[in-house]
């Protein structure tokens, strides 16, 4: 606590509490949270690290959408005010936010059973359903603009080659597989065939709470932005109904009823939503360093070499979803 003693004395200050213990979140990257228990009740005090938001601007959106979904009685946290803001800065001009605690437990990924599924079908919904109700203004593109493929197929031939280099060559087939992907697929059919809207953007199980068959909290708003509004339901899926080299059907069904019911619209191509959410996400995870992913990158890695391995089954798997 006395790195951050400063910090926890101003938020003492300005949201009028005292703080009787701190607890530190590890989950997240580089942001620095805790729990704060204090006599005006449980916090979770978030400093933003200078390298995870590109813009300020931005991230001030987000903040706001997950501020105006609390009081819609949406379950996000609730931002604290203080002055007529919900961003706040230190003296140092480094950023943070003060939000209701929510109450609730994570679940691994892939553990989720249906229920659990349903009701995140339902939430997400939800979600789209306020976050593209006429608040926020569209935009003219979304915000993933894919290379085109003959630029990621030199990727792909970089990072074998960086793989050679390193003496893993052990990676180069899963790298083999990834390239053999980017050939035969048709990136204009399958950006058609994704809506565009404002989209969460990190819905995997890290950021979502359940209380018994209930989603009782979406977290980590900070990436929110227009985009493919279908990487949301790819994103979710997979997390929560992939797990051990397997695809959950029943789990995805589950997720996909519980959606349809709230967001007024189905969801066609699942297939092509999950190759495109593929195309984002992983250049991120195959990498050359891979053998040396944690946790949380080597799952979604893990996600990543079964979508390119199986895409060519794809449909037929998801045929009715």
């Amino acid at each position: 606590m006395t790195e951050y003693a400063d910090l926890f004395a101003r938020c003492e200050k300005q949201f009028d509490f005292q703080i009787h213990a701190s607890e530190p979140i590890t989950l997240g990257w580089l942001n620095k949270k805790w729990i704060l228990h204090t006599s005006k009740g449980k916090y979770v005090l978030k400093k933003y690290h200078t390298n995870r938001f590109k813009s300020v601007d931005t991230l001030h959106i987000a903040l706001t959408q997950q501020h105006r979904l609390s009081q819609l009685m949406f379950p996000s946290p609730m931002l604290l005010e203080w002055e007529g803001k919900i961003l706040h800065t230190d003296e140092s001009g480094e950023r943070y936010i003060l939000m209701q605690y929510c109450d609730g437990s994570g679940i691994a990924p892939g553990m989720a059973d249906r229920s659990h599924m349903y009701s995140l079908g339902r939430i997400i919904g939800q979600l789209h359903h306020h976050l593209n109700d006429g608040t926020l203004p569209g935009k003219s593109e979304p915000d993933f603009m894919p290379h085109t493929v003959e630029a990621r197929l030199a990727h792909w031939d970089d990072v074998i080659e960086q793989a050679v280099q390193m003496n893993t060559p052990h990676l180069v087939p899963i790298m083999e597989q990834q390239k053999k992907m980017t050939q035969s697929l048709d990136l204009p059919a399958l950006q058609q065939a994704c809506r565009q809207g404002w989209a969460h953007r990190d819905l995997w199980m890290d950021n979502l709470l359940f209380r018994e068959e209930a989603v009782s909290a979406v977290l980590d708003f900070d990436r929110l932005n227009f985009d493919y509004l279908d990487f949301d339901i790819a994103r979710a899926i997979l997390s929560g109904a992939f797990l051990e080299g397997q695809l959950d059907l029943g789990k995805t069904k589950a997720f996909l009823e519980g959606y349809q019911e709230t967001a007024g619209f189905e969801v066609n191509y699942l297939s092509d939503i999950i190759r495109l959410l593929w195309y984002l996400e992983s250049k991120w995870w195959i990498t050359a360093e891979m053998d040396n992913h944690h946790r949380i990158p080597a799952r979604f890695a893990e996600e990543m070499v079964w979508i390119a391995k199986h895409h060519e089954q794809l449909d037929q798997m998801l045929m009715g979803m």
